[in-house]
């Protein structure tokens, strides 16, 4: 057994699941682990629920794996967002793995909009997103991405970014 896992050693992961109770749709299904958390804000009337992806070690680094998996029930509905841009810092080694799996049941629908992803200089991205869209369910789903801060005289010159739906 390892004493304590390094900075290189994360793979967080978030695990949401939603259904449809009753004409309400409910959490179901919930697992985090870090750097992932989880918030859920209430939502105004009417809209559906909000999920709320957090994550804790303020950026992401060469070797660093996150795992989202988001599960809308048949009539479900919710949205997912994030709480800030995702920061990807420069690796001399190692990519930083994203790996995004949305399920959408029969007659529900899903809105996954993240904010921004930044890339600086030398970062070394490789993100995946995989969708299972049931025949009548709905899907507003959307990725930024930002090469740099350049307004704040960052620029990703060098790098790697493999982004896969």
């Amino acid at each position: 057994m390892r004493a304590a896992l390094s900075r290189m050693d994360i793979a967080g992961a978030a695990e949401i699941a939603f259904v449809e109770r009753q004409g309400r749709t409910r959490l179901s299904h919930l697992y985090q682990r870090d750097p992932l958390r989880v918030l859920f804000p209430d939502a105004a009337q009417g809209e559906p629920p909000i999920a709320v992806l957090l994550t804790t070690s303020g950026g992401l680094v060469g070797g660093d794996r996150l795992a989202i998996s988001v599960d809308i029930g048949p009539g479900a509905s919710a949205h997912v967002t994030a709480q800030s841009a995702e920061k990807i810092y420069g690796s001399t080694g190692p990519d930083t793995v994203l790996e995004i799996a949305l399920r959408i049941g029969a007659a529900s629908r899903l809105e996954y909009l993240p904010p921004e992803t930044i890339l600086f200089d030398g970062a070394r991205l490789r993100r995946r997103a995989s969708v299972d869209l049931a025949a009548d369910a709905s899907l507003l789903a959307g990725e930024i991405l930002v090469f740099g801060r350049i307004a704040s005289g960052e620029r990703m010159a060098t790098g790697l970014v493999h982004d896969g739906w």
